[in-house]
C-alpha cells in the first residue's frame, strides 16, 4: 500500500521532551494519550496495568499536550511505578483543525503521532485508551504474532457506517482502544501521516475520528484479536433512547474480559452507571487524588431517578412521564 509522506500535521509541533531518553531493552511498552479531561482515567488505567503485569518489565509513554496539568497527580497515584512512565508533551498545532465530534477532543488524534513521538528504539507497543481497565497480565497479548500486519485489534461489530467511510458492508472494522502495534512497520509505511491526511481531507467520511481514518488506511493490514482484549460497551448492554440498558444477566463472555473498555456511553465514573465493572474502576479511583471527585452527572434529577430505579422501579416511568410534561 502506498503511503503518503509525513503530512504537515505530523511535522508541526512535535517538540518532545521525554522524561526518559532510553527505553529498556526487552520491556513491554505501553503507549497512551491523554489531556486534562481524562487524567483521572489515565491514572486508573495505568494502576490496573501495573497491578496485573508484575512478572515482567513494563514501561509506558504517555502523549500529552504541553499544558497538561494532571502529571503530578497521575504520578502520585502510581507511587513507585511513576518512574516507569515517560510523559511526552506535544503542541496541539500537530492536530489543530482536524474534525472532532460530541465528547471527543483533539487528543484522540495523538495516537496517530506515535511513530514520530515514541522513541525509535521502541519497536513494538500496546496502545491503550484511558477509558479502560486491565484485568489480566498483558504478556499473552504482547507476544501475539502479527503475521506481517501493522497492528492487531479487536473488531467493532457495532460500527454501522461502512458505506460512509468507503468500506464494503462485509469489510471488518476495528476498535482502536486497544492496539498491538508493530512500530517499525507503522513508521516505514508512514501510517500515522496517511491517517492524518485522510482525516484532514475527508472529514465527511469520519464517524469516529482517527479510528475511522486508521481503519481506512489499514483496511487490509490488521490482525483481528480475541474480543476479551477489548470488551466494549456493546457486549454489556444497548443504547435505548438516551439511556444505556445493561443486559440481565450480563453474558458470561463479557464478564471474562481481560481488558474492559468503558467506551461511550457506558462510563463507570457516572452517577447513573450500572456497569458490572464499575466497582473495579472506582476501587482504582479511590487510590488516586481524584478519589473525592463528584460524578459529573450527580444532580437532583438523576438522584431521584437513581433512587426510584433502585427502590421503586414501577414509579420510574411515571416520574419520567411527569418530567416530560413539566
Amino acid at each position: 500500500m502506498a503511503i503518503a509522506g509525513l503530512c504537515p500535521y505530523a511535522r508541526a509541533g512535535l517538540r518532545v521532551n521525554s522524561d526518559r531518553e532510553q527505553m529498556s531493552d526487552g520491556s513491554m511498552h505501553i503507549i497512551a494519550a491523554c489531556d486534562d479531561g481524562f487524567a483521572q482515567h489515565l491514572a486508573v488505567m495505568l494502576l490496573s496495568v501495573f497491578e496485573h503485569c508484575k512478572d515482567g518489565a513494563v514501561e509506558a509513554s504517555v502523549i500529552v499536550p504541553e499544558e497538561f496539568s494532571g502529571r503530578s497527580r497521575v504520578a502520585e497515584a502510581l507511587g513507585p511505578d511513576a518512574d516507569k512512565i515517560a510523559f511526552l508533551p506535544i503542541s496541539d498545532d500537530a492536530v489543530r483543525g482536524l474534525p472532532i465530534y460530541q465528547h471527543i477532543s483533539l487528543a484522540t488524534y495523538y495516537r496517530l503521532l506515535i511513530g514520530e513521538i515514541v522513541p525509535r528504539e521502541v519497536k513494538r507497543a500496546i496502545y491503550l485508551d484511558c477509558d479502560l481497565i486491565v484485568r489480566a497480565d498483558l504478556m499473552e497479548l504482547w507476544t501475539t504474532p502479527l503475521k506481517g500486519c501493522v497492528l492487531g485489534a479487536v473488531p467493532d461489530e457495532g460500527f454501522r457506517d461502512r458505506h460512509k467511510l468507503g468500506l464494503s458492508e462485509a469489510a471488518p472494522y476495528f476498535n482502536a482502544g486497544v492496539l498491538l502495534v508493530d512500530l517499525e512497520q507503522w513508521r516505514s509505511e508512514s501510517v500515522g501521516a496517511a491517517a492524518l491526511d485522510f482525516a484532514d481531507n475527508h472529514p465527511e467520511r469520519l464517524t469516529w475520528n482517527d479510528q475511522c481514518a486508521l481503519n481506512w488506511i489499514l483496511r487490509d493490514r490488521w490482525l483481528p484479536l480475541a474480543e476479551t482484549w477489548n470488551m466494549q460497551s456493546r457486549q454489556f448492554g444497548r443504547q435505548i433512547d438516551k439511556d444505556f440498558e445493561y443486559f440481565r444477566p450480563i453474558p458470561t463472555s463479557a464478564l471474562a474480559a481481560r481488558i474492559v473498555h468503558f467506551n461511550w456511553p457506558a462510563r463507570p465514573w457516572l452517577y447513573m452507571s450500572e456497569h458490572p465493572f464499575r466497582d473495579e474502576y472506582l476501587g482504582y479511583l479511590r487510590r488516586t487524588p481524584w478519589r473525592n471527585q463528584p460524578p459529573p452527572d450527580r444532580y437532583p434529577h438523576n438522584v431521584i431517578r437513581q433512587h426510584l430505579r433502585r427502590y421503586a422501579p414501577p414509579l420510574l416511568p411515571l416520574y419520567m412521564a411527569l418530567r416530560r410534561h413539566i
